[in-house]
């Protein structure tokens, strides 16, 4: 039996206290449901109305402009024809007419032609060896003109190159090249700890939590006092570290907004977020229960997010959340709840994308409007002096103050702010997508071209360096969005997965290409070398103005590596005399590989001085293990560069695990340190540190995503009932906590000191 469209049952839009309570709605008669009408309450119902999609349509006079090139190519064409036809036709009746005279001055020239070859025939050459050398040889001939050199070039060219048809010749769509490596050994070992999923029974365990923040009985005042004081060190810190290099929130809204709520949920978020991960620029007042402070704000978050959840309209604020706490669980090893937290982050992104759109392309097409006006008058005014020119930009600024306090600063920063946090979850999707669900492609969802790049609203035009910071975020976003585009790029996510063991030739070229092109587009100032494939040397790190710089090139060397450590030949195998860079082989990779690994040397130990804090620390171990391999290489530029660089960057390493040792150490001293009265950080980002301070150097918050206790290792904070300033349930879950991240890293230490072992890798 068929139904017709009319006949199938459509799905019933609840009611909004339906919808809110998860109820069955269902209206049997008038405009009220049978539960709205049983517990006398008002029955509203919404409805959102499509958008209007206009569809793009080529203009009537483009199609008659084209149709009129096509006619003038082939009247072109029929003229060249009928020129090459006459032609042909005047060449032979000339060789039919030709006189007797034209017949005999060719007899003349072919028998001197016959001359000049018997004479050519006698030329003799004569190859030996340079004797007194011992390396070189000795050529003797009789060749006395240049057209003899020409005839012995054509003779000969042929034994000297090689049968190999030149790279223009080559059909690029037949041709494959072999995965040599699926996954570096380091890259395993962090798939194998994301992967790892959390079983019901911890899961059910870990959701019974105390909240800690309710306590206000005794002296817990002066801990809830303590706490918001912290918490607001901790956004501060936020907002001058982590979020000046990744700046999904406009600081000149978000900055003041969330201050001024200090127990909103995404102030919480971002607390603990901060609190677990590895940021050097935590005042040291807050460093000894800086994990337990964070377990509050993770908690207090948590709560606030489930109430939200159900009892408030999707917002960006709630996106927000779930991002920073979704990275939070990532940092923890709680993979399960951190995949479940992305996934409703990347929805309710989804859902808030029309109202956000309709914002941001409100706001470009009124900054467009702006610019013609001002172009219009720039052209009617005459500028005299600099002094008229200074006037008019303290007024332009003086705009963007008042501009900034206006009411309606607000949604459009939440819609600015939408955008930037769409790409970062979307980044994480794709790869839980990867690593902890396993897919093998792309889901086409996840795929959207009409979002636009981030952009510097004009309320963040004041501070020059913010300004430069959202620019620079705009090329991180854009790096990482080289990769969903076409449909080849599901080629290069099944290649990052390990599951290819051949990939055509025209789909790294293409892959390749977006590199390019992406090293191109970038501003002279952010580019680090004087090519997108050449070595860097340390002056030209150390002489980059911004580390946030330093960040881009580190994200593209690195995409580079991980794509051709898969396509690379074995270094141990191959000497690489013959290596080129124009002939896409395992020898051309091997060869940019050890570029890739050369320059992020240089770069880790600069952020390593100057911003450790975004120093990733899977990037570090990937790139190390790359310069293990590269150390057994025939080719002694290829292995002394890879030993010094496998060098310095175990140094960073070592430093990183003793670094983590020493925090341990320091979580057992007294909470009483801290006080409310500690000075808060000034509201600038923080200065780079100099190459002097080369202390111990934790890494940021990817890195740090395997620095936290496993599932099964997470202890649960109890509640408070003495009356003493420090909570005796802070000090057992110091001490727990303390030992579970003892154990993960011994097992990580265990690890590095196994693998790196002969390369001089020792910490005991």
């Amino acid at each position: 039996m068929t139904l017709d469209g009319n006949s199938k049952q459509k799905r019933n839009r609840p009611c909004e206290n339906c919808r809110a309570h998860r109820r069955k709605c269902f209206v049997s008669q008038g405009m009220q449901c049978e539960r709205c009408c049983r517990m006398e309450l008002p029955c509203v119902f919404k409805f959102t109305a499509k958008p209007n999609i206009v569809k793009k349509f080529v203009p009537m006079s483009k199609r008659n402009r084209m149709l009129d090139q096509v006619q003038l190519l082939e009247e072109e064409v029929a003229a060249m024809e009928m020129q090459l036809r006459s032609l042909q036709v005047q060449a032979r009746l000339q060789r039919q007419q030709s006189p007797p005279s034209m017949q005999h001055n060719k007899k003349n020239e072919q028998g001197r032609s016959e001359k000049k070859r018997q004479r050519r025939d006698s030329w003799q050459l004569t190859l030996t060896r340079d004797n007194s050398t011992n390396n070189g040889i000795q050529l003797q001939t009789s060749i006395k003109s240049v057209a003899d050199v020409a005839m012995f070039l054509k003779s000969t060219i042929g034994y000297f190159t090689p049968h190999r048809s030149p790279n223009y010749f080559v059909d690029r769509t037949t041709q494959i090249l072999l995965v040599t490596n699926k996954m570096l050994h380091m890259e395993q070992l962090f798939r194998v700890i994301f992967a790892k999923k959390m079983d019901q029974g911890s899961m059910m365990i870990q959701q019974d939590f105390p909240r800690l923040y309710h306590h206000h009985h005794g002296n817990n005042y002066m801990l809830n006092d303590t706490t918001t004081t912290i918490k607001l060190q901790f956004l501060d810190t936020y907002f001058n570290c982590n979020g000046y290099t990744l700046p999904i929130f406009v600081r000149p809204y978000y900055h003041s907004y969330l201050r001024a709520r200090p127990h909103s949920m995404l102030t919480s978020a971002i607390a603990a977020f901060v609190g677990y991960a590895q940021c050097q620029h935590i005042q040291s007042e807050c460093q000894p229960h800086r994990k337990e402070m964070a377990e509050i704000f993770r908690q207090e978050a948590r709560s606030l997010i489930e109430d939200a959840m159900f009892d408030e309209e999707p917002n960006v604020e709630l996106v927000g959340a779930l991002l920073m706490l979704g990275q939070t669980y990532l940092i923890l090893l709680r993979n399960s709840e951190g995949r479940i937290y992305i996934s409703m982050a990347w929805r309710i992104a989804m859902q808030l994308r029309d109202k956000y759109l309709a914002i941001l392309h409100d706001h470009e097409q009124q900054q467009k409007n702006e610019n013609i006006i001002n172009k219009e008058e720039e052209q009617q005014t005459i500028m005299s002096s600099e002094k008229v020119y200074m006037e008019k930009g303290g007024e332009k600024c003086q705009y963007y103050h008042q501009y900034q306090k206006q009411q309606e600063i607000g949604p459009l920063a939440e819609a600015e702010s939408w955008r930037r946090m769409f790409y970062m979850v979307r980044y994480l999707e794709i790869n839980m997508h990867i690593i902890y669900d396993g897919r093998d492609s792309v889901s086409p969802t996840l795929l959207h071209d009409d979002i636009g790049y981030p952009t510097v609203l004009p309320c963040e035009e004041i501070d020059p360096d913010w300004k430069e910071a959202v620019a620079l975020y705009r090329h991180i976003v854009r790096i990482n969005d080289c990769h969903i585009s076409t449909r080849v790029d599901e080629t290069g996510y099944r290649l990052m997965l390990g599951s290819l063991d051949q990939v055509p030739t025209s789909d790294i070229e293409y892959l390749e290409n977006q590199m390019f092109g992406f090293w191109r587009s970038l501003p002279h100032h952010y580019q680090l070398s004087n090519g997108p494939m050449e070595y860097i040397t340390v002056e030209q790190a150390q002489q980059c103005p911004n580390p946030n710089i330093l960040y881009i090139n580190m994200l593209y060397y690195s995409y580079w590596l991980a794509l051709e450590t898969r396509l690379m030949q074995s270094p141990s195998r191959t000497d690489l005399v013959g290596a080129s860079l124009d002939r896409l082989d395992g020898e051309r990779a091997l060869v940019i590989v050890s570029i890739c690994c050369d320059a992020l040397a240089k770069i880790f130990q600069e952020l390593n001085y100057r911003l450790p804090c975004v120093l990733e620390l899977h990037w570090v171990l990937i790139a190390c293990d790359a310069m293990k391999e590269l150390s057994v290489s025939p080719n002694n530029h290829i292995r002394i560069r890879a030993e010094e660089n496998m060098r310095i960057t175990l140094k960073i390493l070592k430093n990183y695990v003793l670094s983590i040792n020493n925090e341990m150490e320091d979580n057992q001293q007294s909470f009483g340190a801290m006080s409310p009265t500690t000075p808060l950080p000034t509201p600038h980002h923080y200065q780079p540190l100099t190459r002097d301070d080369r202390g111990p150097t934790p890494f940021s918050t990817s890195s740090g995503s395997t620095i936290g206790t496993s599932d099964d290792e997470c202890e649960i904070i109890s509640p408070s009932t003495s009356a003493s300033t420090i909570d005796p349930g802070l000090s057992s879950t110091s001490n727990s906590n303390n030992k579970g991240r003892a154990a993960y890293f011994f097992e990580l230490k265990k690890t590095l000191e196994s693998y790196f072992a002969p390369h001089d890798y020792s910490i005991l």
